[in-house]
């Protein structure tokens, strides 16, 4: 997740040791879900999910699992820039 900070008012450090884990996965702080935008495929590569291999990736998200488990390792390369 990326937030634009100048943008995120309220969320508040008084707001999240308040709400509960519910209202913060729902973004219930956010004032409409027109607030939730994109991130492009450069920057969030998911591994698994994604059609192709990205070698130029920024950020790698392990939907399902990570490095850690053997047939993931595969996309270790793109990571770790080798």
């Amino acid at each position: 997740m990326l937030i634009n900070c100048s943008k995120c008012k309220n969320l508040t450090v008084e707001y999240v040791n308040n709400a509960s884990g519910l209202d913060l996965h729902r973004f219930n702080w956010l004032e409409n879900d027109n607030e939730i935008g994109e991130i492009n495929g450069t920057r969030n590569y998911l591994v698994q999910d994604s059609k192709k291999i990205n070698n130029n990736a920024s950020l790698i998200h392990w939907t399902l699992g990570g490095p850690w488990f053997k047939e993931q390792r595969d996309y270790e390369d793109i990571f770790t820039n080798k």
